[in-house]
């Protein structure tokens, strides 16, 4: 399995990929942070069963689908990016349920620089911040070359900011900057989905998948 340093041997297996930033401490049963966010794997057992499989900082693989979605929490809409990679070598397909977050608007935007679709690794890290404190983020791979974002940070659309009357910050809207997101990876979606159309199971079901902690505080799945 292309999934960080494990070797799982396993024929025609269908996983499911979500972002989370904590784990249940098996002992205290009390949510414990990950450092950096890692990728809850879910093996697809049949329709409505699955099995964890446990936490992985990188997967590997050639992308052969890009799905668009619009999904809703408490009434509020957000946008879902669904991306399949397929290992050709154990014959597996994972399958990364994403949404729009701050860092995986880093990953869209280096998928944006590609040509072409083959030898792909994404994998999550400590990045220093300005104030010297580290945090999550996300890099994507190719033939084990970096690929950077195709659009600098200025080039991305405003983030609006909401103050209250003393001028500090309530919060942020993101909508410019997913819709400009969504809007580049619906022409890329045309170019992969046309290059190679991957095989699905007859229904999907990763919407019941078991709900997990989610990478950031924006929304949960």
């Amino acid at each position: 399995m292309a999934l960080g340093k494990k070797n799982y041997v396993n024929d025609g297996k269908f996983y499911i990929l979500r972002l989370v930033n904590k784990q249940k401490d098996p002992t205290t049963g009390k949510d414990v942070p990950l450092e950096p966010n890692q990728f809850l794997v879910n093996e697809r057992l049949g329709e409505k069963q699955y099995s964890v499989i446990g936490h992985e900082k990188a997967v590997n693989g050639d992308l052969v689908q890009i799905k668009l979605e619009k999904d809703e929490y408490e009434g509020k809409p957000y946008d879902k990016v669904r991306l399949t990679l397929k290992d050709e070598s154990n014959k597996e397909t994972y399958l990364l349920d994403l949404r729009m977050t701050q860092l995986t608007r880093n990953l869209f935007n280096s998928l944006l620089a590609l040509t072409s679709f083959k030898g792909l690794s994404i994998s999550t890290y400590l990045k220093e911040g300005k104030d010297g404190k580290k945090y999550s983020n996300i890099s994507l791979w190719q033939n084990n070359e970096l690929v950077k974002g195709k659009f600098a940070w200025e080039e991305w659309p405003k983030v609006e900011e909401l103050k209250n009357s003393k001028g500090i910050v309530q919060s942020r809207d993101f909508t410019a900057v997913d819709d400009f997101f969504v809007s580049h990876l619906s022409e890329l979606a045309k170019k992969v989905n046309k290059a190679e159309k991957p095989a699905q199971p007859a229904k999907d079901n990763t919407a019941e998948v078991p709900a997990a902690t989610v990478d950031d505080s924006e929304i949960p799945f």
